[in-house]
């Protein structure tokens, strides 16, 4: 597993993040108060299965940018997801998120299509992430279960 912080700018904010694996992206978005540190235990399945395992620290996460105003409205949040997606190059793709967070996804209309939910293990926390097809559909297989 890769654990070196990487760096891309997305939605005006440079965002960190840890990848494991090359393939589709699966964009793995932690909730509050995780960190991308949250996937740990996910991200080498998903490698193994032959995806890009991209793991994010949400804005104003460290060590991703604060940003300059208090910008964390669904709309905001839901344009830092696309925009990480773009910026990483990974379309098609997926977003996974727990806690709320992939749930921002879909204020970008036709963009983003929901997919049924599925359970994952991250660490000793078994959790319900929602998943998002971007641009559309794309088969995890068994990737995301445990």
């Amino acid at each position: 597993m890769d654990d070196d912080v990487r760096f891309v700018t997305a939605n005006g904010l440079r965002f960190g993040y840890l990848e494991s694996g090359t393939g589709p992206l699966v964009l793995l978005v932690h909730g509050f108060p995780d960190t991308a540190h949250s996937w740990d235990a996910t991200r080498p399945g998903l490698a193994a299965a032959g995806f890009r395992a991209v793991a994010v620290f949400t804005r104003g996460y460290a060590p991703t940018d604060v940003p300059p105003t208090e910008a964390y409205d669904s709309d905001t949040l839901g344009r830092d997801l696309l925009a990480l997606v773009d910026a990483l190059g990974g379309t098609p793709a997926v977003i996974v998120g727990h806690a709320g967070r992939a749930l921002h996804a879909p204020r970008a209309p036709r963009r983003v299509q929901p997919r049924a939910p599925t359970r994952a293990r991250a660490g000793a926390n078994d959790l319900a992430p929602a998943l998002f097809a971007y641009p559309g559909p794309i088969a995890l297989g068994s990737a995301l279960r445990e």
